[in-house]
């Protein structure tokens, strides 16, 4: 009889096998060697593991993990045995795998570093902004119920607006820089492709509250709705679960079926947005390219320790940027990068108080 063909719901799992893996230091040597050169080969993100002489323990993130195990202990196995002129028998056990919710990333490290094991992430609170974005966006696949918005299925929602999401931080368009610039932070993230980021926080929104009456950035107000391209086609999708489709309000379609004015509006400016957002990447792009960008943190000294706040993101050079030639500057300008860089320098400002936020807020 076949094996069933088990599936992962989430690209996060924790494995767990038990076996004759190591008779010696030198076997798990072998084993890290091969686990990070087929995890490299296979796309695969390790952020733990822990090694017994009978058993093993990984917590990591593939797109294929049969495949990934498959490889991992093949190769293992093999190279293992050439370093005994006896080989050992081979008794390794199926493997147990347990899918990791996002919620649970930090109970898992916290796991491992219990046990003394390797650790290659931090927890919550020191992760890079581009590996919050990450978990932002898994969060969005694991508890929004996306779906495409149809019409003779949803004739009958309405929408009312709620608080905006609680995040610690928002991608804006290069348009919103100017409008951003006198609130928020802004930054680039340290992707081969950065993204345009306002810092709102740490763990959560310290600035945007009841009470802020500037300009609230794009993809906050845009949720529960987006645009999803299907062949080429943007479809606009709903998070159907959002609070703001429960109760009273502007209704998506009217009675002879069609888009409402106000579903109209939303599909308009949903359009603009990622209309926007194609260009703030290319834009983006082209910065990095110039290398102007370097790495920052923000951080604070206290009793002669530092103690870091936000990690992984970069800033514009302001000697790199004058360093540039003319012809590249003089394309800036043409192209409005210019504008951009100055927005962005100037937003710095806000870091200060941000920094005075977030310490007012951890000392609660």
């Amino acid at each position: 009889m076949s094996r069933q063909v088990r599936t992962f719901i989430s690209p996060y799992v924790l494995v767990r096998q038990r076996g004759n893996f190591f008779m010696s230091n030198s076997d798990k040597q072998i084993y890290i060697d091969t686990l990070f050169s087929i995890a490299k080969n296979q796309n695969t993100e390790i952020f733990a593991y822990l090694l017994e002489n009978s058993s093993v323990e990984l917590f990591l993130k593939t797109e294929n993990l049969p495949k990934f195990m498959q490889s991992l202990n093949s190769v293992f196995i093999r190279k293992r045995n050439k370093t005994y002129e006896i080989k050992p028998k081979n008794e390794l056990k199926r493997y147990d795998v347990k899918d990791i919710n996002i919620s649970q990333f930090e109970d898992i490290l916290a796991y491992f570093v219990s046990k003394n094991a390797y650790t290659f992430r931090d927890t919550q609170k020191n992760l890079s902004i581009g590996q919050k974005i990450e978990i932002q966006q898994f969060k969005k696949r694991t508890y929004m119920n996306i779906v495409p918005l149809i019409k003779n299925k949803h004739k009958n929602i309405t929408y009312h607006k709620e608080k905006i999401p609680n995040l610690a931080y928002t991608e804006i368009l290069a348009t919103e820089i100017i409008s951003c610039e006198r609130n928020f932070p802004v930054v680039f993230t340290n992707d081969a492709s950065p993204r345009l980021i306002a810092l709102l926080g740490k763990t959560s929104n310290l600035i945007i509250d009841d009470n802020f009456k500037d300009y609230i950035p794009a993809y906050l107000q845009n949720y529960p709705f987006l645009l999803a391209k299907v062949d080429k086609e943007n479809i606009l999708c709903i998070d159907e679960d959002a609070k703001e489709f429960s109760g009273d309000g502007e209704k998506l379609f009217g009675d002879d079926g069609e888009p409402s004015k106000f579903l109209s509006q939303a599909i308009g400016a949903m359009k603009n947005y990622n209309a926007e957002f194609e260009k703030t990447i290319t834009a983006l792009e082209e910065i990095k390219k110039s290398g102007i960008l370097i790495k920052k943190e923000l951080s604070v000294t206290h009793e002669n320790k530092k103690y870091v706040l936000i990690k992984g993101f970069s800033i514009v050079s302001k000697k790199k940027l004058l360093e540039l030639d003319d012809a590249t500057l003089a394309n800036f300008a043409r192209k409005g990068y210019l504008e951009l860089i100055h927005s962005h320098l100037r937003s710095l400002n806000n870091l200060e108080n941000l920094t005075t936020k977030i310490l007012n807020d951890e000392n609660k």
